[in-house]
């Protein structure tokens, strides 16, 4: 038997692990050279950070706080009608490019800059009237700030009846041109958004309008907001019952908001004041030749055929569109509000007028027969 030696250990010797400090850590690595270029990276990479964090923390200290200052702004809170179900009954490509489609619509009828055919010329437009578009999902929220450039030239009140008027335009056109029905509140007060934060009393006021008391396509304004805009001071005088910013609210029946009464953008009577399509050949032709021979009578009465044509144009458009929704409605409840939209499209003007009594929407074919 041999004698008994020891045998010598033949397995390698592990690597002693080196450590590098590094701010607020200490990195423990065995010295390979995969290892060094990573734990380099990574060093470099903590010491850049560590620097711009010292740099964005002395420019905080520096700089003031934002303006906290409240202002008085106008705030509308906009959305789509059903856009809920809608989303939710979407189950194919199609479906959603569909609702894309329309969400973009309505942003670029409320003058959202990311959505105008010009985005550069509607920013220049936008700074110029202080007004801001927010997209939140199928919902807008405009904010007209009163302290901008055309209210000085204009006048607050001016400024304020048109952006007014604005918004009434809007949901005209999302309606008579698209097809599509927004519902919405307005409230005024102080509006902040800066960095993510948002903080705004109206415009949780102009939700809470939209949500408990827009139940028919309309955009709610309290009557607190109303009085608001009337009882600012009017840069000129206007002859009686020639301003037309009175005209933009009616009341929304005996509905209350906060014990007072509630009034919604009267959108469709002032629509059928606008041009819409313009002179006809034979109406210009008729107007021009009495024009040339004195006829001041016969002239008028082709400037009257023109409005009452031009109005009956917008009205045809309206009524399809609404008609063409109650068609399309699954339930009752929702085919209620397009019956409340015709009730509103029929006494928004005289029935009897040549060229309007066509554009009547017959309720009878809507409406159950009371029994």
């Amino acid at each position: 038997m041999k004698s008994g030696s020891s045998k010598t250990s033949t397995s390698p010797q592990k690597p002693e692990w080196k450590k590098v400090k590094v701010p607020g850590a200490t990195i423990s690595y065995a010295p390979t050279k995969s290892n060094e270029a990573m734990v380099a990276k990574m060093t470099e990479g903590i010491k850049e950070k560590r620097v711009k964090r010292d740099t964005l923390e002395a420019e905080l200290a520096n700089n003031p706080l934002s303006d906290f200052t409240p202002n008085t702004c106008i705030v509308a809170f906009i959305d789509i009608l059903g856009f809920g179900h809608e989303i939710e009954q979407a189950t194919t490509k199609e479906d959603m490019e569909r609702i894309y489609k329309k969400v973009r619509l309505v942003q670029k009828e409320f003058q959202k800059v990311s959505a105008a055919d010009d985005p550069d010329e509607q920013n220049e437009l936008n700074d110029t009237y202080g007004r801001r578009v927010i997209a939140l999902s199928d919902a807008v929220v405009v904010v007209i700030n009163p302290n901008c450039p055309a209210a000085s030239m204009m006048g607050a009140y001016d400024f304020l009846g048109m952006s007014m008027f604005e918004l009434l335009l809007a949901q005209a056109l999302c309606v008579a041109k698209h097809g599509i029905f927004v519902r919405g509140g307005i409230s005024h007060g102080s509006f902040f958004y800066e960095n993510d934060v948002l903080l705004s009393p109206p415009l949780a006021r102009a939700y809470q309008l939209e949500s408990d008391h827009a139940v028919y396509p309309i955009i709610a304004v309290s009557d607190a907001t109303r009085k608001a805009i009337l009882e600012v001071p009017k840069k000129g005088h206007y002859a009686p019952g020639v301003d037309p910013t009175p005209r933009y609210f009616a009341k929304h029946g005996k509905r209350k908001w906060r014990g007072k009464g509630l009034y919604y953008l009267d959108y469709l009577p002032v629509m059928l004041g606008e041009e819409h399509r313009g002179w006809l050949p034979e109406d210009h032709k008729d107007y021009l030749e009495a024009r040339k021979k004195g006829d001041d009578e016969r002239a008028q009465a082709a400037l009257n055929r023109r409005a009452l044509k031009d109005a009956a144009y917008f009205l045809k458009w309206h009524k399809k569109r609404i008609e063409d929704a109650h068609t399309a409605a699954i339930s009752e409840g929702v085919r209620k509000k397009y019956c409340w939209l015709m009730k509103y499209h029929n006494r928004s003007f005289r029935n009897d007028l040549e060229y309007l009594r066509d554009e009547v929407i017959d309720l009878a074919k809507f409406y159950p027969p009371k029994i």
